[in-house]
């Protein structure tokens, strides 16, 4: 029962918003196909460079949570549950985060488990969970997964983390291209890293 009640929530957290997978179109869901482009490796080394030296708060005042992201990147508010998206490299790279209520004995791990069962049931997502732990957000039990998305078109990495307090379940989603991934992850962990959570 209480994984259905998570199931539930998650299901009206995306057909209202599209939260998942990040790099998903926000009106259908389903895998976006991003311009191709050719970026080389200076390039990137030198954007992950500026984002890191130079970040900049955003605070969703609705649910009191906040995060710090790379000033150099641009940033969308979204109304409930969805909060924001920052991105760089015309959304190629890009975080979003959505708040949702979920039942008073949810847990992380329940919550991450629920999203989990949720894209691996669709085949046109081809997900693939890389690695899964334990991680603390502002003090706060989290779980932390880096997953792939995409097809043979444009693959997606993810990292992905999932956190609950006070019966709102919290997800991050860091996303780039699989082979530009290990360059941003730095960025999307020092983001995970500065969350703050209202009492």
């Amino acid at each position: 029962m209480k994984k259905l009640a998570l199931l539930i929530a998650l299901f009206s957290s995306l057909a209202t918003a599209g939260t998942l997978p990040a790099f998903a179109d926000e009106q259908t869901a389903a895998p976006a196909k991003p311009a191709p482009r050719v970026i080389d490796a200076k390039t990137l080394e030198d954007s992950v460079k500026t984002a890191l030296a130079d970040m900049k708060t955003f605070k969703d005042e609705k649910s009191g949570y906040s995060v710090s992201y790379p000033s150099s990147w641009q940033l969308k508010e979204y109304e409930a549950p969805m909060c924001f998206k920052v991105f760089a490299f015309e959304g190629g790279v890009n975080v979003n985060s959505a708040v949702e209520e979920v039942p008073a004995n949810a847990t992380a791990q329940d919550y991450a488990d629920a999203v989990k069962d949720f894209i691996a049931k669709k085949p046109e997502y081809n997900f693939k969970s890389i690695s899964e732990t334990k991680v603390k957000v502002d003090g706060v039990d989290a779980v932390q997964r880096v997953q792939e998305m995409g097809d043979a078109e444009f693959m997606g990495r993810q990292l992905a983390v999932y956190f609950v307090k006070n019966n709102k379940a919290y997800t991050f989603n860091g996303t780039a291209e699989s082979k530009e991934f290990p360059y941003f992850e730095p960025v999307f962990q020092k983001m995970v890293e500065s969350i703050k959570l209202a009492n």
